[in-house]
């Protein structure tokens, strides 16, 4: 799923010294020799899991690069090694994804830096509170959104886009304690068990989007981050280029699915999600092209209505270069 987010562990570590211990920064560098040792084998299964986040748009690499200096383990090389094997991936343009036994790997692999860290006592404060802490603000920002985002998944489930199973499996790493992103999938196997289908209006996908971004910003100690905010940019300007042309567009796309028949209103819908630009203003034109597909508003354009829309598309087409 495209606007599903996926953090690394965090893990916090305080070192207590003895007076006869060696320097703390001593004892930090060992540590973080270690883990580098203990995470080698699966850097390059750990770097194609996050380019294929950022594919996705689950995160950005601006956005890794700060939870490496943040809350990654092992030593600055590592982790820089790991962010240019990502951008490396990401650039490459193929899509970029690991097999189940990659990820028990992964799993296994991040198991053994955890009884590491434990059995040398570097955690003063354990993983699971550090984590339970950063769930439970995580929750409080999401809940008020619950039953948008159960009945956004279960759209994209009506639409193919992915599968009640497929979700149930990616909600292990989302954001949030496994309470209640399972109460989310609970609701949205209730909305799908109604049978009917299910739509978000506009409002509601601002709603969603702008919940994201409490999100984003609480994971970025309170600051938005710049590659998200130059995106939100963007897509404003986007929706002002196309706000001129809203009921031609409209009017072409009804005139395809009713007189042309090379696409119907589903795979136009489900196409949609995947539109540039706010998803907001990509439902009002989905809800406009349904109400013109209604009341038979399907005339073909004009050649002075098509050279206008062609026009709007190569401005579009100018932006997005």
């Amino acid at each position: 799923m495209k606007r599903v987010f996926v953090l690394c562990v965090a893990v916090l570590a305080t070192v207590e010294l003895v007076a006869q211990s060696a320097p703390a920064v001593d004892v930090t560098q060992q540590r973080n020799q270690k883990v580098d040792e203990i995470s080698a084998p699966v850097q390059d299964i750990d770097a194609r899991y996050w380019a294929g986040q950022v594919q996705k748009g689950n995160v950005t690499v601006e956005e890794l690069a700060h939870f490496a200096s943040t809350t990654w383990l092992g030593s600055t090389s590592a982790k820089q090694q790991k962010l240019a094997l990502i951008e490396q991936y990401v650039q490459a343009g193929q899509p970029v994804s690991i097999t189940p036994q990659e990820r028990m790997a992964l799993d296994e692999n991040k198991k053994q830096v955890q009884d590491y860290l434990e059995s040398t006592r570097f955690q003063k404060a354990s993983l699971g509170d550090i984590k339970a802490q950063r769930d439970k603000k995580i929750d409080a920002i999401t809940a008020p959104v619950r039953d948008l985002k159960a009945r956004e998944l279960a759209q994209q489930v009506q639409d193919k886009t992915i599968t009640l199973g497929a979700l149930q499996a990616a909600s292990r790493d989302w954001l949030g304690s496994k309470e209640e992103n399972q109460a989310v999938i609970n609701l949205a196997k209730q909305y799908l068990a109604t049978g009917k289908k299910i739509t978000l209006t506009p409002e509601e996908l601002d709603q969603l989007d702008e919940n994201r971004r409490q999100v984003r910003a609480f994971l970025n100690n309170g600051r938005e981050n710049p590659a998200a905010a130059a995106l939100a940019r963007k897509n404003r300007q986007i929706r002002q280029i196309k706000e001129p042309v809203f009921e031609l567009e409209a009017r072409y796309w009804a005139y395809r699915i009713a007189k042309v028949k090379d696409v119907t209103f589903d795979e136009l819908s489900q196409n949609s999600h995947n539109w540039v630009g706010e998803r907001s203003y990509n439902q009002k034109l989905m809800n406009k092209v349904e109400e013109n597909l209604r009341t038979g508003n399907t005339k073909k354009l004009t050649k002075q209505e098509e050279a206008l829309l062609e026009k709007t598309n190569k401005q579009l087409r100018q932006l997005l270069k």
